[in-house]
């Protein structure tokens, strides 16, 4: 694997190992070619191809819902798929190109469904190089909340409600799967995290790694959701605003050097983005904590919030569709 360590590609291996294939003759009369798909009683999944030379090939598949193992054999020319020798016969940049057609039009991926892509198990000497290239051209998600009131329009400190505050959204039972398959020290180049409250997200915040002379930049970019562009929200959409720019500023080390936010990052980042006020606004405020307004009032970042739209707060990344696709193409000839 080019940019990761051997962590990832000891999973990346272990997961390929997982497929056996077991050969049978039959009577030298058959020469039916078809392929058809089976499961057997504990679910495993079959592939099956009867061949011009008499053969049956099965493929059995141990179920593992977390890598999402694809019920199809190899592609070939007659439909219109890459076939493994003209995968090989490509160049590092052609290859560059399909992997691209697969990955960039994914709506963006929970970060509890990181797993290898089944592409990776359809073209196996390519394992690695597609496990990147799903890493860098896809769009990963995840929830977490600020200590913001959309009721009341206003952040507030009291500890017991910031408990549930600054965290990853992500289940117990999803947070120890990528520990244990050495997910959690995938570089992921482009993050989308749904910040609001536990009631619903107001905004999506997208950062995204680019690699310059110096080292890597984020480019920040904050997506306000329908509905929420009223102006009742300025204080929480100013919040962000503040955060997006300190970002830039490179005021807050988010990367530590490296080509994409790794679950420790993306843990750290979550944290940091819960408002805090100043000693006078923290003075201010009354003693049951009903909250703070001090980012209330007009913005200066124009247009006004519009819903479904990119905001953009230095760079020029302009309007973006909502996609709606979360399972990769495959990869074809055209």
């Amino acid at each position: 694997m080019h940019h990761f360590g051997g962590g990832l590609r000891h999973c990346l291996e272990s997961s390929l190992s997982q497929v056996r294939t077991t050969r049978w003759t039959m009577p030298a009369a058959v020469t039916l070619k078809l392929r058809v798909f089976v499961k057997d009683s504990i679910g495993s999944k079959m592939e099956a191809e009867v061949t011009s030379d008499s053969q049956v090939e099965v493929a059995n598949h141990t179920p593992y819902e977390d890598q999402m193992v694809t019920d199809s054999a190899l592609p070939s020319t007659s439909d219109g798929m890459i076939t493994l020798e003209q995968l090989s016969t490509m160049s590092f940049d052609e290859r560059q190109d399909k992997y691209w057609e697969c990955f960039h039009e994914l709506d963006a991926v929970p970060i509890e469904k990181l797993a290898i892509p089944d592409l990776c198990h359809e073209y196996p000497p390519f394992g690695d190089e597609i496990f990147a290239a799903y890493l860098r051209y896809t769009t990963f998600s995840c929830k977490t909340w600020v200590n913001y009131d959309a009721t009341a329009c206003m952040f507030y400190v009291d500890e017991q409600r910031l408990k549930t505050c600054g965290k990853l959204r992500i289940s117990a039972i999803a947070m120890q799967h990528l520990l244990e398959t050495n997910l959690d020290r995938a570089p992921l180049p482009t993050v989308r995290f749904d910040v609001g409250t536990p009631f619903r997200s107001l905004a999506y915040l997208t950062l995204e790694v680019r690699m310059t002379p110096n080292g890597p930049a984020i480019d920040p970019y904050v997506h306000i959701l329908t509905g929420n562009n009223n102006g009742k929200h300025d204080a929480f959409f100013q919040h962000l605003d503040t955060k997006t720019k300190q970002l830039q500023e490179g005021k807050f080390n988010a990367l530590d050097g490296k080509e994409g936010f790794v679950l420790a990052d993306l843990q750290r980042l979550v944290a940091w983005l819960v408002a805090k006020p100043d000693k006078g606004e923290r003075d201010a405020r009354d003693r049951h904590c009903k909250g703070w307004g001090a980012f209330q009032g007009s913005l200066a970042v124009e247009p006004r919030w519009n819903g479904w739209r990119w905001v953009d707060f230095g760079g020029n990344r302009g309007f973006q569709a909502h996609l709606s696709d979360t399972k990769p193409k495959r990869l074809t000839l055209s």
